[in-house]
């Protein structure tokens, strides 16, 4: 996973936080194949939400919603992300 620099979305919902940084916190566990994975990340000013692949990781980014975010240096360093239950950690 090479994640945004900036958090960006092609959806309404926390689409006031696109160009915000962020840190990915986990993968979330068992979320339908259908729906494609998520992620829980965290805002500078603590907020904490569970976003969609295509609005953290800049691999995956690039391929919707016809905008092409800031791909920024964090897009060069690949990181492990923790896998989670999203049960366990609501």
């Amino acid at each position: 996973m090479r994640p945004l620099k900036y958090f960006w979305t092609p959806y309404a919902q926390y689409a006031e936080r696109e160009g915000q940084p962020f840190k990915v916190l986990h993968r979330i566990a068992d979320v339908d194949e259908e729906v494609g994975k998520m992620y829980l990340i965290e805002f500078p000013d603590g907020e904490k939400i569970f976003a969609w692949e295509e609005e953290v990781d800049s691999e995956v980014a690039v391929t919707v919603g016809g905008k092409v975010p800031d791909r920024g240096p964090a897009a060069d360093e690949e990181i492990e992300v923790l896998v989670v239950d999203e049960r366990k950690i609501l």
